[in-house]
């Protein structure tokens, strides 16, 4: 007959997200060198994790969605949705996604949505209006809250992410996990020890 075998485990699993959030983390570190737990931790922001926790740690490193992954999630997206659409409209969608899958998922979502209320557009030009017009995207991506950040630096050449937050009303941790990195990726800014200085053109 066939042999069972069963496998029992001993161990939990524990998820902290955002761990760079953590403000002690040296109350985890007794539970962490124990046999009792396993953790998962996840952070966008390495750098901010203090050694003796990140000493405790196997790090693994995620690469960054390229282009035809985002195509191929807002193509998804919109199957899901009902719509079976060109990959020409999949793509200009994908160009506005910010290169960010939460945000292709998001876009496609809202984008089929008002499918629905106004019907596909005929052409490309037309998708662009309506990105403008409902969503207040800008080519690329760009919201109203990145060009005001992008003005305000442009005109200052360098400041503080205090004042910038205070300037265009955006809390400091939404700049630093929204905007900043997009535009980083677009060559715009450079953080540095005395701020955020402008780099564009």
């Amino acid at each position: 007959g066939e042999e069972v075998y069963k496998f029992s485990f001993n161990f939990r699993i524990h998820v902290l997200d955002e761990a760079h959030r953590i403000k002690e983390p040296e109350y985890l570190y007794p539970i962490m060198d124990g046999n009792d737990y396993t953790f998962i931790i996840l952070t966008n922001e390495f750098d901010v994790l203090k050694e003796p926790f990140l000493n405790r740690c196997i790090v693994f490193s995620l690469l960054p969605y390229d282009e035809q992954e985002i195509k191929q999630i807002v193509r998804k997206s919109l199957n899901l949705t009902g719509y079976d659409l060109s990959f020409e409209i999949c793509e200009l969608i994908a160009s506005y996604s910010r290169g960010n899958p939460r945000v292709a998922k998001i876009l496609s979502k809202r984008i089929s949505l008002l499918f629905k209320r106004v019907g596909v557009p005929a052409n490309l030009n037309d998708l662009e209006e309506m990105l403008q017009l409902y969503f207040n995207l800008s080519k690329g991506g760009f919201t109203e809250y990145d060009k005001a950040y992008l003005n305000f630096l442009k005109d200052n050449k360098i400041a503080a992410i205090d004042t910038i937050s205070r300037i265009i009303c955006v809390p400091k941790q939404t700049i630093q996990t929204e905007i900043e990195p997009f535009l980083i990726k677009n060559n715009l800014i450079r953080i540095t020890s005395r701020g955020r200085t402008y780099i564009g053109n």
